[in-house]
Formats: C-alpha cells, sequence, structure tokens
C-alpha cells in the first residue's frame, strides 16, 4: 500500500505487530508461493494475532485460486481455514470482494478493497492477496 495512504488510514502491515517473533521468522522462510498447504496451516493456526492469520488466509486463497487455474494440486482438509469475510457484518464488501478475480485483478482494485475494509482482519486478508500479487510479479517479471 502507498506509505501516505497508509499513513491517513492508520494501516499496519498484519505482520508488523510480529516481527521478530518466532512465527514471524517461520513466514519470513516460507516460500508462499510453493509452500505444502500443511506448512500455510500451521502458520494459520499458530498465527499469533487475528490479523496474522488473516493475513495466511489471504495467501491460502491465492494458493487455491492459482491451483484451479493452473490444475496444480493444493489440497487443504475441509473447513481447514476460514476465511475472515465469514459471520460479520460487512456483506457488501464481501459482495464487491467475490465480484474480482485475485489473479489477475489490478493492483488499484486490491488496495481499493484493502482500504475500504470494514474491519483490520478483512484488510489483513487483502493484504496477503497483495502480497501473493507481488511475488508472482517477481517471478515472472510482469508488472502489478
Amino acid at each position: 500500500m502507498n506509505k501516505q495512504i497508509a499513513k491517513k488510514n492508520g494501516y499496519v502491515h498484519p505482520l508488523d505487530t510480529v516481527s521478530g517473533t518466532e512465527w514471524a521468522e517461520d513466514v519470513d522462510h516460507a516460500d508462499p508461493l510453493i509452500a505444502e498447504p500443511g506448512h500455510l496451516l500451521r502458520l494459520y493456526n499458530s498465527a499469533p494475532t487475528p490479523e496474522a492469520a488473516a493475513f495466511i488466509a489471504g495467501i491460502i486463497d491465492m494458493r487455491l485460486a492459482i491451483s484451479i487455474v493452473t490444475g496444480i494440486e493444493f489440497k487443504l482438509p475441509k473447513n481447514a481455514y476460514k476465511r475472515p469475510l465469514d459471520g460479520k457484518d460487512i456483506q457488501d464488501w464481501v459482495d464487491e470482494v467475490d465480484q474480482i478475480d485475485p489473479i489477475i485483478a489490478p493492483r488499484s482494485d486490491l488496495i481499493y478493497l484493502q482500504e475500504k475494509a470494514p474491519t483490520p482482519e478483512a484488510a489483513a486478508f487483502i493484504a496477503g492477496i497483495i502480497d501473493m500479487r507481488q511475488m508472482i510479479s517477481f517471478v515472472t517479471e510482469t508488472e502489478f
């Protein structure tokens, strides 16, 4: 996110609050593009904050979307994780999120959704998607 916008909105990256922890080191060493589903689930389940768990949920959602498009297997047990978009009074925002394709959505659309996020967990979920897209752009040498 643009630092000016982040400062204006009081946005803190979901991993900033846990930096220096063993968990954060584990996240830094895990490559979300190739990490085993079980490893991402362990990170999700052991996340020290709800925002950190939501960030990992965004990564898991991206991996699931990539597996659907590419056919590369990414299997999770049923109900293994929960999108931080359920059970809250945020349905209009969730409807907007569900209208975009996270694999090809422009950065501006994702930033818009993140800025409009009704909860810190929802913003962190989008941050996970944005970070995955950024990693994909580095690997594929495409602009995001």
